[in-house]
């Protein structure tokens, strides 16, 4: 019996080595002074039309500068400036990063001067025909935080030429520095006393340094890393223009095609909040605290696959090995469904108690909880299906065919709309976080289908695969319908009793979905251990 209990707990030890996890547990902690900062900023300006400003706000830049180019940046020029390094092409690369960086700081200046321009008209739209006041409030918010769009440039440049130095501590460390920047200015605005309608541009002008300090720390790191690699200043730039032009329309051919995904995806939550905009007070705050609880199983342990796994699709597709790019792509979605599967749920059944356990306090009262919870009813269905679709994306950009993605991609987002449109009228916000779970499910079942006529697994596989997903649901379906009764049957007050429920209930399923599955997580361990002294994860 002892020597049982070693194995099950030797096993995910030893595994805890292993990338994914290391990054996932940086993750953890970058998400962890996120939460904090979210609930300091929920107490401050709860679902006040202040909040509901700095949100708009800070959406325009952070959606164009961070969640489109600088996440497309990051992704498409790690193989290009990998390859170069791998032929020792050391000018050639000196000079691919420095022209894709002029080149694409120049289009990010373009982008924050054309929004500045139009800032006036953007911010009457977001802010819907019923509150003249929302969009008032925004406009200012909005010049603050614009600079962000170049600096998110300069920031993914900069952490692609880290990661093909195979330097990811500073990326990933960075936002830990943004974060405590923007919390320290809600604390700031909290122990002063400082009334929101002053606090908010306070706030604005701590978001903006945050990102400025991150910038400095990247590019500093940066021009450091390519003296390690030994790239040097030479006067034979002319030989290789050639070569680095080259590389540019290699990147391009990939970069365009994921920016649409990217804008896709983004139009999706414009539109999302737009629609929401005409709603009571404090809606766009609420659809902005429950989308990222939503994203938090992704944000964490989501995205750590995804630069794990995307190296070694790229390997293993241009050597022709076939089984051990399927071996990869099962064995990440495999990773993402034990992991992201009882964390929906958890987000599903227990949504009251969790916004109130972590927001509940301040000015975010009792109807903010219901307001949020309402939309994160839908929202939480999202989770796995946005968790499988972002492996998928990684394979096919592996594969550099993203044409067919990009159309699966413009469709579900086109749809999604309609759908969201088409559902608050029938039942209100809640439309909102149904329309996305249900265009996210689309989604991933196309990008499942064209991923299944790719790599053709043996229709044994697929049954395997289905009944250990089977085995997966039972465990935390069933303890977290338990435990929504156990919280409802509970007479709560306030927030303290939510902090202990929540913390109880998670601690105890840890355990129990270990155990109940033990040979199920012992076996992927194992395989992940296996893998990486391999070389395929």
């Amino acid at each position: 019996m002892a020597s049982q209990l070693s194995q099950y707990v030797k096993a995910p030890m030893e595994a805890f080595r292993h990338p994914i996890f290391i990054i996932a547990i940086i993750n953890v902690a970058v998400a962890f002074f996120a939460f904090i900062k979210d609930i300091a900023l929920a107490a401050y300006l709860g679902t006040s039309v202040q909040a509901d400003a700095l949100t708009l706000a800070f959406f325009i830049p952070d959606s164009i500068g961070n969640n489109m180019f600088a996440g497309a940046i990051s992704v498409v020029c790690v193989p290009v400036f990998s390859r170069l390094l791998a032929l020792k092409e050391m000018e050639r690369l000196r000079l691919s990063i420095k022209h894709i960086a002029i080149r694409f700081l120049l289009i990010s200046l373009l982008l924050m001067t054309t929004t500045y321009w139009f800032a006036s008209d953007i911010t009457r739209w977001l802010g819907g025909t019923s509150s003249k006041e929302l969009a008032e409030l925004t406009l200012p918010l909005l010049h603050l935080l614009l600079p962000t769009i170049v600096l998110f440039v300069a920031i993914a440049i900069g952490t692609a030429v880290l990661q093909t130095n195979q330097n990811f501590f500073v990326p990933a460390l960075a936002p830990l520095l943004f974060n405590i920047i923007f919390l320290g200015g809600v604390i700031y605005c909290i122990i002063s006393e400082i009334s929101i309608g002053n606090g908010i541009s306070m706030i604005a002008k701590a978001i903006t340094f945050g990102v400025g300090l991150m910038a400095i720390w990247v590019i500093i790191t940066w021009f450091k890393s390519m003296t390690q690699m030994g790239i040097t200043q030479t006067k034979s730039e002319s030989t290789t223009s050639i070569g680095w032009s080259y590389d540019w329309m290699v990147m391009l051919r990939t970069f365009m095609p994921y920016v649409l995904i990217l804008i896709s995806i983004q139009m999706t939550y414009l539109a999302e909040r737009y629609i929401i905009s005409s709603f009571e007070q404090g809606a766009v705050a609420a659809l902005n605290y429950s989308f990222r609880l939503s994203q938090f199983p992704i944000w964490v342990f989501v995205a750590a696959v995804s630069v794990v796994i995307l190296p070694s699709l790229s390997k293993y597709i241009a050597l022709g090995l076939r089984e051990e790019t399927n071996s990869v792509m099962l064995h990440a979605i495999r990773g993402v469904i034990l992991i992201v599967l009882p964390s929906m749920l958890f987000l599903f059944f227990l949504r009251e108690a969790i916004i109130s356990a972590l927001f509940e306090r301040g000015a975010f009262d009792a109807h903010s909880v219901l307001l949020t919870s309402s939309i994160l009813e839908g929202y939480s269905l999202s989770v796995l299906s946005q968790a499988i679709s972002l492996v998928c994306l990684r394979y096919f950009l592996a594969r550099s065919q993203l044409v067919k993605v990009v159309a699966i991609f413009v469709v579900t987002a086109v749809i999604t709309i309609l759908i969201d449109m088409g559902l608050v009228q029938i039942i209100g916000l809640r439309g909102i976080g149904y329309g996305a779970a249900i265009g996210a499910l689309l989604n991933t079942a196309l990008l499942l289908y064209l991923l299944w006529k790719c790599i053709r697994p043996r229709f044994r596989t697929i049954v395997v695969e289905l009944k250990l997903y089977c085995k997966v649901l039972i465990t935390p379906l069933i303890y977290f319908l338990t435990m929504r009764v156990v919280w409802f049957s509970i007479p709560t007050n306030n927030s303290v009793p939510a902090v202990f429920f929540i913390f109880l209930v998670g601690s105890l399923f840890l355990i129990v979905y270990y155990f109940t599955l033990r040979r199920i997580w012992t076996s992927l361990f194992s395989e992940l251990l296996s893998n990486k002294e391999r070389g395929v994860l």
